[in-house]
Parts: structure tokens; sequence; C-alpha cells
């Protein structure tokens, strides 16, 4: 290697490659999680992305916080239906404590070791996640098990600037309907086939949390 002035770089002057942070893997991996995400296990995911967050503890404590807030903002919806409280109130501490205004991109920072060590206290109130997945399945199963019908596909609720979107891979025909769980833990029906285009109750629609896993029931023959 050479420097500006034509002279060869000695050793200690030669960079060593840089390399992944640690938020960079977590990144890259949450990110394959997602592309492979199926419909069937949608209310899994955050979970399972919790799972894998805690493995990177080499990220800077304010950043990790960071990221659990969202993490766990993002996945509430789901935690509120299976009952999982303790998620929401992590949250709310993590945002009693203004971490998006706390320093961490200064290297040359150093943070008051009292407002790290309650950040840590925050980030160590997390439960079991094997128990709480196991719980949602349970949840979910049980629910499924006292619904006296055959789902024939499924879907995702998407909201929209001008209202809602069914997204499904369902190509069948005629008067097929779309159901979802609400926010009261109900069964809601929020749309119709109508033809080959899925009209969409909006104030039914509206009973149900944005992404949402869609179950299509066929009309009984």
């Amino acid at each position: 290697m050479w420097n500006f002035s034509g002279a060869p770089l000695t050793r200690p002057e030669i960079q060593s490659r840089p390399v992944y942070s640690a938020q960079a893997i977590f990144a890259e991996s949450a990110g394959g999680h997602l592309d492979a995400l199926d419909y069937r296990d949608w209310d899994l995911i955050g979970l399972d992305e919790l799972t894998d967050f805690q493995k990177y503890r080499d990220i800077d404590p304010v950043l990790r916080a960071i990221l659990l807030q969202h993490i766990l903002q993002l996945n509430q919806p789901v935690a509120l239906w299976s009952g999982q409280d303790e998620f929401g109130k992590i949250a709310d501490a993590l945002v009693e404590q203004n971490i998006e205004d706390i320093e961490w991109l200064d290297p040359t920072h150093v943070n008051d070791p009292d407002v790290l060590q309650k950040l840590q206290s925050s980030i160590d109130k997390l439960s079991s996640l094997a128990g709480a997945r196991t719980t949602m399945l349970n949840r979910r199963d049980a629910i499924l098990r006292g619904v006296a019908v055959t789902f024939n596909d499924e879907g995702i609720l998407l909201r929209k600037k001008d209202g809602y979107e069914l997204v499904t891979a369902a190509t069948s025909d005629g008067t097929s309907t779309a159901w979802a769980l609400g926010t009261d833990k109900k069964l809601v029906e929020i749309a119709q086939l109508k033809g080959k285009q899925w009209s969409v109750d909006t104030s039914k629609a509206g009973l149900v949390p944005d992404g949402s896993l869609v179950f299509i029931i066929a009309p009984a023959k």
C-alpha cells in the first residue's frame, strides 16, 4: 500500500478491515426474519426478534435501550392480546427516561453511570420469552379450537391513506368472508369477497390492529 507521497505505508499505518457492529449484525438478522415471515406465525415475530435481540449484549447500552423500546412498542398490540402486560410497562419505563435524548453516538462522551443503571434495570425486567411464546401459542390455539369453521386461506390487513387493504394470496371467487381478531379479543368479520374484489368494512376494520392476520372463510356448500 502507498501513501499520497508515493512512499509505501509501514505496517502500523495499514488500517485493519472494518467489522460489522453488533447492531448492524442484529439489523441484518432481523431483516432476514422479516423477509421470511409467514402469515401463519406473524404474531410470533415480535417475541422471536426480542429473543434474538437479547444475544447482542455488545450493543451500546443506550442504543440497546432505544432498540428495545421500539421493538416492544411495535409488538404491543399482540402483547396486549396475549396478556403480556409486562412488555408495555417496560416500554413505558424506557419512554419516561427520555432515552432518545441520551448521547450514545459520540465515543468520547461518557454517560452518567446512574442513567445507564436505570436503563439496564428496565431491560432486566423482561420475563422469560420462552414462557411468553408458549402463552401466546396456547391462547391462539384455544381461540381457533373454539371456532366451528374451517379456514380456507389467510391474509393480512394493512391500513392505507384512503382506507384499508386486504392482502391475500387467496384466489377463490364467490362470497368468501374475511375475519380477524379485534382489540376485544373477538373475531370480527371485516370484509366480503364479491366476485374477485374484496369489500372491506372500514368501521369493523378499525377494530382490528393494523397488520393483523386475516382468516379467509369460504361459504358452506
